[in-house]
């Protein structure tokens, strides 16, 4: 049986030891400018570009791994427009469920609209910089996310590989 969101997934009675994984897995070819995401149960990347921020989400998000075969759902690629400038960010729940003091989550999806185009690693940074101002110091989850760019021009050149985790 599906609770809410459609990624969590409750299969039974709880059991001791019970553990899944979520993943979700992202080619990029910079040949057709296609981003293919298979999501098991994962926060929706988001695409960053020129037009704004959005989650690539249609809904349709799988199962955590292994939990798919339980349920007979099966897993989907979909494919999103990735062009020349737009970058890709994937990370981990523990981002978006950073509280500040008043218990107010991290709004993700909107931080990043105010902070204009930058490379990966500088968009990391402002992320984890941000993190720590939202939450007052007190990050108590994991937090893990990586950046990819679609190279243009020198504006997405690398500087050095930077992960957040």
């Amino acid at each position: 049986m599906l609770r809410g969101p459609a990624r969590r997934l409750s299969v039974g009675p709880p059991l001791r030891g019970e553990r899944f994984v979520t993943a979700v897995f992202a080619e990029i070819r910079a040949d057709d400018g296609v981003v293919r995401v298979v999501n098991c149960g994962h926060p929706p990347p988001l695409l960053i570009g020129p037009d704004g921020v959005r989650e690539l989400d249609r809904g349709r998000s799988a199962p955590p791994l292994n939990l798919g075969m339980l349920v007979g759902d099966p897993y989907h690629v979909e494919a999103y427009a990735f062009r020349p400038g737009d970058q890709l960010l994937l990370y981990t729940d523990g981002i978006t469920e950073t509280r500040d003091p008043g218990g107010a989550f991290y709004p993700l999806q909107r931080r990043p609209r105010s902070w204009g185009s930058l490379p990966p690693d500088e968009l990391l940074r402002r992320l984890h910089t941000d993190l720590l101002v939202h939450s007052k110091d007190r990050l108590q989850d994991d937090i893990a996310a990586l950046a990819a760019c679609l190279l243009a021009d020198e504006e997405c050149a690398p500087r050095g590989g930077t992960a957040l985790g």
